[in-house]
This record gives structure tokens, sequence and C-alpha cells, in this order.
């Protein structure tokens, strides 16, 4: 039955479903809402103790072994390789569109008009026009700006209270907490570390069961989250913004290429059979537009690949959770989109602030609902003196038809880490080549 509901042929057909319902029936649209709902509700049900779990057992087994001193600097390395990657196509990628396609031609008139035009007609229906969205949700920004931006750091990563972080899921306090907590199991007895992990390891097992379970479940959430998705576009203003997201998904196309090419260096697999055997955690990402409901199918998918399991569960949850490659990428490409809509000259100095801010606002943005993330590039617009009202409201504005490939940016990346962090080892091999 499994087989039945995860075949590659009927999920594409849930996505076209979706599509259709969306774009033509509103009522129907609202109408499965709820069970989209549910189903991305049982998803973040299982994130919090598989992430937990992984931390524990993954980062107390690397300490636990002084040989894996070299695997961690590895994937930092490989962390730090795919955020700068994504920063400078999301800097070269709209620049040579720019060049190229005259894209800033009278972009500051056009947009300005649509912006008004848009906001007028939504106050006049009665709705929140732009011009307040974005005042409402750039105000907690800007006055955490103004006070001391170093406690402010502090008090998003440390827990005063693990408990309370817990049920408010503040995922940066959670994870500092958890980190610290693994790395100490180092200095207990080695019964009372290894009964720890032991704990560990049997609670992310029952999870991972209760995920297999969910994902039957995936072609009809994907009908009634994607139904929900397109509902919410509006057409005529993402025309007229369509330069904007054809460089999103350009850029975001090369970031996937190249994490597909490391993928397949690591383990043999090509584009389609990676597709294939992390079809799970792909439409997810794409359905959800969110990378914490991914986790616990991608953990699945490579394991079962044969993938070391402890250096796989750390990498994809620390990735998954501080690692915004697509945040930083559309951060850079906003900031550039900025200096044309403003008529900014751009420097060599302004690209490398641009590149370093980006990648601070992504990590800030760990977390933050969509609409919050995107306020974030403030962060790197405001140092160098350019309004960003304008593409917040753009950001906004096409969030419903790139934030999908975005968010695969976010997480594909952390599986070519845990591919090429995984040991060679005979079972694998032979994992690999069945699959291949």
């Amino acid at each position: 039955m499994k087989k039945i509901l995860m075949h590659p042929l009927l999920i594409v057909i849930a996505c076209l479903a979706g599509f259709a319902t969306g774009v033509t029936s509103p009522e129907l649209t609202q109408a499965i809402k709820p069970i989209g709902e549910v189903f991305l509700t049982l998803l973040n049900m299982c994130v919090l103790p598989i992430i937990i779990c992984a931390i524990i057992s993954s980062v107390g087994a690397l300490f636990n072994k002084t040989k894996n001193g070299g695997s961690i600097k590895k994937m930092l390395s490989l962390y730090l390789f795919f955020i700068a990657l994504s920063c400078i196509i999301g800097l070269a990628t709209p620049l040579g569109m720019f060049k190229f396609f005259h894209f800033g031609d009278n972009l500051g008139a056009t947009v300005g008009a649509l912006m008004v035009d848009n906001d007028a007609q939504q106050q006049a229906s009665g709705t929140t026009g732009f011009q307040s969205v974005v005042y409402d949700i750039t105000t907690t920004a800007t006055s955490v700006e103004e006070e001391d931006r170093v406690s402010y750091f502090l008090d998003q990563i440390v827990a005063g209270n693990i408990f309370e972080s817990l049920a408010s899921q503040r995922l940066l306090q959670i994870l500092t907490f958890f980190l610290l907590f693994s790395v100490m199991l180092k200095y207990v007895h080695d019964a009372e570390r290894e009964l720890i992990i032991s704990f560990s390891n049997a609670i992310f097992s029952v999870m991972q069961k209760l995920i297999d379970l969910v994902i039957c479940f995936l072609p009809i959430g994907l009908w009634a989250l994607l139904a929900n998705q397109f509902s919410n576009i509006n057409m005529e203003f993402l025309a007229a913004l369509g330069n904007f997201v054809l460089m999103v998904w350009a850029s975001s196309i090369i970031v996937l290429g190249v994490a597909v090419f490391f993928f397949w260096k690591a383990t043999g697999l090509g584009p389609i059979k990676q597709a294939t055997l992390l079809k799970a955690p792909i439409f997810i990402a794409l359905s959800t537009r969110s990378s914490f409901p991914t986790l616990p199918a991608a953990l699945t998918a490579l394991d079962d690949l044969g993938l070391t399991r402890e250096s796989t569960n750390l990498s994809v949850s620390l990735g998954h959770t501080l690692c915004k490659y697509g945040k930083s990428m559309v951060f850079c490409i906003g900031a550039i989109y900025s200096f044309y809509l403003y008529n900014v000259p751009i420097s060599f100095f302004s690209l490398v602030s641009v590149l370093f801010l980006s990648i601070l606002a992504g990590m800030a943005a760990s977390g933050a609902p969509s609409i919050i993330s995107r306020t974030m590039i403030s962060l790197v617009l405001l140092p160098l003196g350019i309004p960003s009202e304008a593409i917040i409201i753009i950001l906004l504005t096409v969030d419903p038809i790139t934030d999908p490939i975005i968010t695969l940016v976010s997480t594909y990346p952390n599986y070519a880490v845990a591919a090429m962090l995984s040991a060679k080892t005979e079972e694998q091999q032979s994992v690999l080549k069945q699959a291949a």
C-alpha cells in the first residue's frame, strides 16, 4: 500500500490536482484547507523530538570518538561553501540579467505605479493595504535595531528556561541548549553516556516509524496544501514582477544543480534517481514551504540509502536549522534589485557588504515565518542606506511562487553534505548499487 501511495505518478497527479483546484475552485480549496493543515501539523509534531534526539545521539557519538574531529570540520566547511555559493549566485544572476536583458529600464516607475494602484484597490475594498502591512511588520524589526543588538542576539540563542523554549518552539534556543548538553556527554561516565545515547536512538526510531505512517498521506496532503497555495497568487501583480521571479528561480536552479552534482559525486546516483529516492522531502518542501517538516522524511530517505546515521542526522538537523541557503540567496537578489530600483551605484564594497550581511540575515531569519523572515532584508539594506519597504512588498507579493523553490534550496544542499560526510562502508556501497 505504501508503495502505491508514494508512487511518483500519484504524487505528480496530486500536485496537478492541487494547482487545478486552487486556480478554478475557491470553494473546494477552502473546504479541503483543514486537511492540509492537519497533515502539516502531524509533520511538525515530529520535528522537535527528531531534532533533539538526532543532536544528542549524533553529537554524543561524534565527540565520543576523537577521530571524528575532522568530520565536524569538514561539515562546517561544506556548510560555509554552500552558503557562500548561494549568495554569490544570488548576486551574479540578477547582475547578469539586468545587464544583458535590460530589466532595469524604467524599473522604478513601473514597480512604483503597481504598488500604489494595488494598495489603493486593497484599501478601497476594505482589506489591508501594502503600506500598512509593511509598516506593521517592520516596526518590530526597527525597534530591535535601535536596541542593544548583542543583547537581542543572545536572547534569541540562550534559553533562560528550556521548557518554556520547548513550549514556544524557539528553535535556536533549543538547538543551542541540546548542542551544549550533547557536548557535555563527553565528560560523563561511559555507561551513563551510552544509556542517554541509546535512549535517544530509541525515541528517534519510534518517531521515524510515526513519520512513515504520516508520509502515507502525502498525496492528499499535497493536494490540499498546493490548492491553498495557488489560490493566494495575485496573477496580475505577479506577471508585472516576472523578472524578479525569473531571477529567483534561475538562481535556485543553479544552486540545486551544484548540490545535485555533489550528491552524485558522493553516491553515484544521477539527478532522476535522486529525485525518485528523495521525492518525499522534495515534495514536502515544495508544498509546505518550510524546511522543518521535511526533516523527518529526509532522515528516513537518507537512512534508506545506507548513509552513516550519526553524520547524516547531525548534518541535516543542523543544516535545516542554521543554514538558510535559500533565504540568504534571495536577500542577495533582493538587494541587487533594490540597487537598480533606486538607481544606486554598485561597487565592489557594496557587493561584499551584501554578501556578508545576507549570510547573517539568513541565519537571523532561521525559524521565522515567511512573512517575518522576508523583512530581515532590512538588515542588509539599511546599513547601505537603501530603503527596504519596496523590496519587502515585492518579496511578499511573489512569495507564493518563489518560496517553494527557496525552501528546496535551503534543504537540498544538506543532503549533499550528508552524502559527502558519510563513511564509505561495504554495506552503503551495496545499498547504493541496488538504488542505482
